[in-house]
């Protein structure tokens, strides 16, 4: 049909001479984490269009009122050589899967070599579900430990939920005093729960690779990234990322 010949002659001009896909082309905000001089940062600039991707002054950007980006400059960069979204930062294509080293225990999928990184460099935290794969029994132990941590994170919030209700009745029925004092109760019952589930977690996965010594050597790094990420989401008060060390300490 036409557009199935449509479809292969797109992903024709998509690879190179040798048959092999083109790598993407990836950009870096550089340096990373840059923010002018008033705080804001890349995203700021892209999203409120105060600059174009070729580098020039966007739609939102008051050049009479503000002047040009190099007023802003933090560090001696300016938005339109700091910033991707401005047509600055540090671009290039991005390697492919067959320049990482996986995790022990992992191997690179079928076909690493058309397979890319996300950025300019490949790392093990960003690149491993992308590039690597892990055993048949690694993954048996992944998928049951993260379905542990599913029912695990229903009933951390379930009796969260009943005793944040709790905690609420307090406050409004007992006065400032008594309410401080329940609101308190509460704190500590949640950060008692938190540290229990995650202990719960850490002992579950324990459990079902217990006679398996390399086993969990290999997984280690899977669930960290996979499995204890749910765990810690669903009782953290912040919703920050966790530290795989810690959680694996």
């Amino acid at each position: 049909s036409a557009a199935a010949a449509a479809a292969s002659s797109a992903e024709e001009r998509g690879r190179g001479s040798g048959g092999r896909r083109q790598a993407p082309i990836v950009c870096l905000n550089d340096p990373s984490g840059w923010t002018d001089f008033l705080g804001n940062a890349c995203a700021d600039y892209g999203a409120k269009k105060w600059c174009t991707a070729e580098g020039g002054y966007g739609e939102g950007w008051q050049i009479s009122l503000w002047g040009p980006f190099e007023n802003y400059a933090y560090d001696g960069k300016a938005a339109d050589s700091a910033c991707c979204a401005c047509g600055g930062g540090t671009s290039g294509p991005a390697p492919s899967c067959d320049s990482l080293q996986c995790p022990l225990g992992f191997s690179l999928r079928a076909g690493a070599e058309e397979l890319y990184c996300k950025a300019l460099a490949c790392t093990v935290n960003d690149d491993t579900d992308t590039c690597c794969e892990a055993p048949p029994e690694v993954k048996a132990a992944v998928d049951e430990a993260k379905a542990q941590l599913t029912a695990l994170k229903e009933e951390v919030l379930a009796n969260i939920s009943a005793a944040g209700s709790a905690a609420r009745a307090a406050l409004l029925g007992n006065g400032s005093g008594a309410g401080e004092g329940a609101a308190k109760e509460f704190e500590t019952w949640a950060a008692e729960r938190r540290s229990a589930a995650l202990k719960a977690a850490k002992e579950h996965f324990g459990n079902i690779t217990a006679n398996e010594s390399s086993l969990q050597a290999t997984a280690q790094y899977q669930i960290a990234m996979t499995g204890f990420f749910a765990a810690r989401a669903a009782t953290s008060s912040d919703g920050g990322r966790p530290d795989a060390g810690l959680l694996l300490s």
